[in-house]
């Protein structure tokens, strides 16, 4: 080659290397393997490889006339970036004629061109590529032989940008159901689901009317609303807002919560709790009159008019040592003094019934005390008295099931007619007296009975023995609201109407009250 200056031997050791080096980048040639790049982050500039693409030429320095010239030439991409539409261009020289070309090179005519120009399409170097060419020509004069190869190829970079926003999400927690003055536990989970930060987040909820806050994690600022500043969130990261508040009323109530950012960045959510609380109450009803040994029966009423459960029922009878038990309901338990139901959980609406039926041992007035417990410091209690009497001829007993019912609602009243003495009672007739807001359905008993103002008079019993009891129903179908006393009356041949056997019994009409049942005669 011309300006090489080595002696004639070192040139002789071996082929040298023609290097043409053609680079559309500023980037030097370098053999050596590239550092990676930095992944780009959000906010900074990309910066994509560049490739660079080398070509390098190998002949013979010096050959014999006639001699073919073999040259292989190499492209190379020494970047980590593919350089694409790679072309090999070799002129041929004026005094060579072209023998053959692997892989097989495309003649193509170029405008002011001199001479032959030899094209290879390379297609696409990827990183680190190589694609070798062999070029045989022959000489066809003396001197020396200037070959050059020259490779072009297009250089452009493409370049991805995420359009990268950020995205809020808040939900709000609460306790399905809450008790009346207790503290509720809410909770607020904020989330950046987007790509980029959320800057400056505030939370803000408020509080519905009749609720009291009462501490949060982080503190909050205000109190209506309540504020929370927390400043910015990577993506996908949540913050959580944890505060307690009291309600001091039933209802049912929606917390509303709003989260902001920067941009314009808004999100609504919301949590619903029902306030309630368990109201119960205890109801007992039971016999004005019993004999002495005679069963008397008390209905125990347990209800929960709340809104909310009451839980850890238990309800107590205690009998004081002159009264003896005779039976409980399912579910009763004597434990020497008292008698206790433990009901578990009343729901809201519910209500059980309960049957204690007792046995006095010497005459004396019975203030039977009931009593009610639930968890959470709920208590009631009701009573009802009935006064034992030692019985020595004609008595009489009224029984009902319930002392209490609707306008509309019908009652079957029980007489019991009974002889307690040693002597036979003759021509035993009894009246049952109904009070106003009552009318009689229907009536029988031992002997035909007769409707007569408001009294049902039953004809005389022929006779009734020692210890021997008769049984008179009463139908009654409540008319009007109020409360009125329901009486009952006993004569017989020892007994006369002045100074006949007289009992009583209270009935409850509930519904819109109307004038009061006037008093009887004693």
């Amino acid at each position: 080659m011309l300006g090489d200056r080595r002696s004639p031997a070192a040139l002789r050791r071996g082929p040298f290397l023609l290097a043409v080096a053609l680079a559309l980048s500023p980037a030097p040639l370098s053999a050596q393997p590239f550092e990676p790049l930095p992944t780009a982050k959000l906010n900074e500039p990309a910066d994509p490889p560049i490739p660079v693409v080398a070509v390098r030429v190998r002949v013979p320095l010096e050959v014999v006339p006639d001699k073919e010239l073999t040259y292989r030439i190499s492209v190379v991409n020494l970047s980590r970036a593919a350089a694409h539409h790679v072309t090999l261009r070799n002129p041929l020289p004026a005094n060579v004629r072209f023998v053959r070309a692997a892989p097989e090179a495309v003649e193509k005519p170029e405008p002011k061109a001199t001479a032959r120009v030899l094209t290879w399409q390379l297609g696409t170097l990827g990183p680190g590529a190589r694609k070798e060419v062999e070029l045989v020509v022959l000489p066809t004069g003396g001197g020396e032989v200037l070959n050059c190869a020259r490779v072009q190829f297009e250089h452009g970079q493409c370049v991805r940008t995420r359009i990268a926003r950020p995205g809020l999400r808040l939900r709000a927690a609460a306790p399905a159901e809450a008790i009346l003055y207790d503290e509720v536990a809410f909770k607020i989970d904020v989330t950046n689901t987007g790509k980029a930060p959320a800057r400056n987040v505030k939370v803000t909820d408020t509080l519905p009317e009749g609720w009291s806050f009462n501490d949060s994690k982080p503190a909050a600022r205000g109190t209506s609303p309540l504020t929370w500043e927390l400043g910015d969130l990577a993506p996908g990261q949540t913050r959580r807002i944890e505060y307690r508040a009291i309600s001091k009323k039933t209802g049912t109530y929606r917390t509303r919560a709003m989260a902001e950012a920067d941009g314009g960045l808004r999100e609504e959510g919301s949590a619903e709790v029902r306030v309630g609380e368990a109201v119960v109450a205890l109801a007992v009803t039971g016999p004005k009159h019993r004999l002495v040994g005679r069963t008397a029966t008390y209905v125990i009423r347990a209800t929960n008019s709340g809104t909310l459960p009451a839980t850890n029922v238990q309800v107590t009878n205690e009998l004081p040592i002159d009264v003896q038990l005779v039976r409980a309901s399912a579910g009763g338990t004597w434990s020497g003094k008292e008698v206790r139901w433990a009901l578990g959980r009343l729901e809201p609406g519910a209500s059980r019934t309960l049957q204690l039926d007792v046995r006095a041992r010497r005459a004396g007035l019975f203030k039977n005390v009931v009593h009610l417990s639930a968890e959470r410091g709920l208590t009631d209690q009701a009573r009802a008295e009935t006064k034992f009497e030692k019985g020595t001829g004609l008595a009489l007993e009224i029984s009902r099931g319930n002392s209490k019912l609707e306008v509309g609602g019908e009652m079957t009243v029980v007489v019991r007619a009974l002889n307690a003495g040693r002597a036979r009672e003759a021509e035993v007739g009894v009246t049952v007296i109904v009070p106003e807001g009552l009318e009689v359905v229907r009536f029988k008993g031992p002997v035909a009975g007769r409707r007569a103002a408001r009294k049902v008079e039953f004809e005389p019993l022929p006779a009734l023995g020692p210890g021997v009891e008769v049984v008179y129903t009463v139908q009654l179908r409540a008319v009007r609201a109020g409360e009125a006393a329901l009486r009952a009356e006993a004569i017989s041949e020892r007994v006369q109407p002045e100074r006949a056997v007289k009992v009583e019994e209270m009935i409850v009409v509930a519904g819109s009250p109307g004038p009061r049942a006037p008093k009887g005669p004693d």
